[in-house]
């Protein structure tokens, strides 16, 4: 699965849509009217990491999310609970998940695949992981895969909170590639993981980089540089553990790595894992 475009964006929370929608208007001349924090969120990550290109109408779209759109969601049980009313009815449309990637499949006009995944803590991996399966040697040819998340309501996080779309365009072919996803892999615990790392090296000993996700604590991830002999490479702490932080990571290292390998480690709550690995041309 070869990457051919990445984009990060990142911002504070906005005070209101209209403010997404002037940074959406430098990458799309495309008007959008009923949307949503969301949904502008999900728009201005895909066409940022589509400008110059244009994907082939049978493209898929896989869009990742940990906590979905959190703002009309908010909004309508608010409308529901406390002021005893009926929501306002796009709102309640927006509520649905994957009304931002169709709002992103319309937009690029794109007709394959379209789907919203969310995989407790681990969304982007799984993201990762079902298209890799799409592609190879599915009938998927090209796709776009991205993280979306806004931050919650009332949210009292100790780090500064921020917002996030990071998207990267995927296809069979190699040529004019960027990079590559090499490997997507899940385990049922921390020991399965090492025994895998054992079995022969993941990446050169000394070269390449390691990247543990923010559940990682620090003393594993010590564990992981001593077992790969691999240099840390931190992305986590330049805006603290938020939602979409993994695509952070994986699109900052695409964006800013010389030529190198990369393996990230990640887990959630269940105490499960997911390995990937990239390789930057």
């Amino acid at each position: 699965m070869f990457i051919h475009a990445v984009s990060r964006f990142v911002t504070p929370p906005v005070a209101h849509p209209r403010v997404l929608k002037e940074i959406l208007k430098g990458y799309t001349d495309t008007p959008f009217r009923r949307v949503n924090t969301f949904i502008l969120l999900a728009l201005i990550g895909a066409h940022r990491c589509v400008q110059g290109r244009t994907p082939s109408g049978n493209a898929s779209v896989y869009l990742t999310t940990e906590n979905g759109n959190l703002g009309d969601t908010n909004n309508v049980l608010d409308q529901l609970y406390r002021q005893r009313s009926l929501p306002m009815p796009f709102s309640f449309i927006n509520t649905m998940s994957n009304t931002a990637p169709f709002y992103v499949a319309q937009s690029l006009n794109v007709l394959g695949r379209n789907l919203s995944i969310s995989g407790r803590g681990l969304s982007f991996e799984r993201g990762l992981e079902l298209a890799r399966l799409d592609f190879d040697p599915g009938p998927v040819e090209e796709a776009l895969i991205g993280a979306v998340d806004e931050v919650p309501p009332g949210s009292e996080a100790p780090h500064p909170a921020v917002e996030g779309s990071f998207w990267i365009y995927v296809r069979k072919v190699r040529n004019g590639a960027l990079g590559e996803v090499a490997d997507v892999r899940s385990f049922p615990d921390r020991e399965a993981l090492a025994a895998w790392c054992a079995e022969r090296p993941i990446l050169p000993r000394g070269r390449g980089m390691l990247a543990c996700g923010a559940a990682v604590p620090d003393e594993e991830k010590t564990d992981w540089q001593r077992r790969t002999g691999l240099a840390l490479f931190d992305y986590v702490a330049d805006y603290g553990p938020f939602d979409t932080v993994t695509a952070y990571g994986v699109t900052k290292f695409l964006e800013t790595s010389p030529p190198a390998s990369l393996l990230h480690i990640n887990r959630n709550g269940q105490g499960r894992y997911v390995a990937l690995v990239l390789h930057r041309y």
